[in-house]
């Protein structure tokens, strides 16, 4: 991938890729999002509110992003888990606070299907749409039991 668009990228580059990559989407999907902004390389506010953020990783060939979209979240307990606080900001991976808020009512499917027309058009490639092979599962699922779902990752970010 990084032969086809990353040859000279930064990952601050392609996090604001991703990043606007996300807001056209949302706002081909959304035409009422049009409130929306990147703040940073990573973060998209509407009306001032946080309702996604990103993180990648770049090594050799090979790219990892992901991202929130926050629609339906319980943000009481976003709140309580966020590192970043007003009154202190970490340092630690330049996270900043920002008050966070649901995105209003949309169509999950046409966010979806819009993503990926954009994502065609921006790196001039089709995709090819099927689920995880039964490898990739299995995979994801021993990543989920070793890693994802243990104290060590969740509450101190560490791998095992």
């Amino acid at each position: 991938m990084k032969k086809n668009f990353l040859q000279n990228s930064n990952m601050k580059e392609i996090t604001e890729f991703f990043t606007d990559l996300i807001i056209e989407s949302l706002r081909d999907s959304h035409p009422s999002l049009l409130e929306i902004e990147r703040k940073g390389s990573s973060n998209i506010l509407h009306r001032g509110k946080k309702i996604s953020g990103s993180a990648g990783y770049l090594r050799n060939n090979w790219v990892l992003h992901h991202a929130t979209i926050l629609h339906s979240a319980d943000l009481n307990n976003l709140e309580k888990s966020l590192l970043a606080r007003l009154e202190k900001p970490t340092l630690k991976r330049r996270s900043k606070y920002y008050p966070t808020a649901n995105l209003p009512k949309f169509n999950c499917e046409r966010l979806k299907e819009s993503t990926i027309e954009v994502l065609e058009k921006k790196l001039r490639m089709n995709f090819n749409l099927h689920g995880l092979t039964t490898d990739e599962k299995v995979h994801a699922d021993k990543l989920s039991v070793d890693m994802y779902s243990q104290p060590s990752w969740i509450f101190d970010r560490k791998r095992i």
